[in-house]
């Protein structure tokens, strides 16, 4: 049974989130994310909290090749300890040995979500669909790992750069470059995705956002690119001991937020094994072998 207040938590989420999507957030993360969590434990069956949300436009919508899904939030011991033990479980069905399953820890960048696929860039949307925004290519997005990372307005330090990408093909983030933002954008924009959202989808750039691409501050990311460039990989008996500990000390965990150019929000966690990943598949809004780590009250910060 719906009561008064779930129906008002719900259209504040709504409200929320329809101007986050169209970069005008309306309040913090840690409020929104606290608000989320209010609706999923008086309402978990809620069809909110198990849509990927989409971003508005009036845009052509394109179907995805495979839904481009959302990513797990943690913010708790007890919720990184369950996805431990989610791969756990299928380790021991799958009657694998524990010692050679990995995890692979990166950024989670704080952007705009999009897939390339060599032709057509598309935005996440809901999942399913998202809006073409391949026009952001002529506009001058830069897709990391396609030519030379020295053009950058963040160039890459010379071992990563020696470093071969893999194919910039697949899903990603668009962001802009943290430094770029704080000195040439933070007097306009609240926060660097608003930034984002509105030079990607707009047809008119503002002088700002024409400044923005030209100069090479706003890029595509791929994901597949993330751990090559600045991931670490952690043993799976460390989620559990060692690892764990660290998220969640406040004096550890800048440490393992190395160094970024790119706004961040936090860290995703997956395992690596393919064959555990296809054991474990999806939800309608999530992949069930990742997890991002998050902190209440606070947003990642780069360096």
């Amino acid at each position: 049974m719906t009561t008064e207040a779930q129906v008002s938590l719900l259209e504040d989420l709504t409200a929320a989130n329809e101007a986050y999507r169209a970069g005008k957030a309306t309040m913090p993360d840690h409020q929104y994310d606290a608000m989320l969590d209010e609706l999923a434990r008086t309402d978990p069956g809620n069809k909110f909290l198990h849509t990927v949300e989409p971003e508005k436009s009036d845009r052509q919508k394109v179907k995805h090749v495979a839904p481009m899904l959302s990513t797990e939030k943690a913010y708790t011991v007890a919720e990184i300890e369950n996805f431990h033990g989610r791969v756990e479980q299928a380790i021991q069905e799958l009657g694998l040995d524990s010692d050679h399953v990995h995890f692979a820890i990166t950024h989670k960048l704080d952007g705009m979500a999009a897939h390339w696929d060599g032709e057509k860039l598309l935005s996440r949307g809901d999942g399913e669909y998202g809006f073409d925004i391949t026009d952001a290519l002529d506009k001058g997005l830069f897709i990391l790992g396609s030519t030379n990372d020295a053009d950058l307005y963040e160039p890459m330090d010379d071992e990563a750069v020696a470093i071969k990408l893999p194919s910039a093909i697949g899903p990603g983030e668009i962001v802009v470059a943290k430094r770029y933002f704080e000195e040439h954008l933070a007097d306009k924009y609240t926060h660097p995705r608003n930034f984002i959202t509105g030079a990607i989808l707009s047809d008119t750039l503002t002088p700002e956002a024409e400044k923005a691409f030209a100069d090479k501050a706003v890029v595509f990311y791929p994901f597949a690119s993330l751990y090559t460039m600045n991931g670490q990989s952690a043993a799976f008996d460390m989620l559990s001991g060692d690892l764990l500990e660290g998220l969640l000390d406040p004096d550890w965990f800048p440490q393992i937020s190395f160094e970024c150019d790119y706004p961040i929000d936090g860290l995703v966690v997956e395992v690596t094994n393919p064959t555990i990943k296809e054991f474990l598949g999806s939800t309608s809004h999530h992949h069930r072998w990742q997890i991002a780590f998050k902190r209440k009250g606070e947003t990642a910060e780069t360096t």
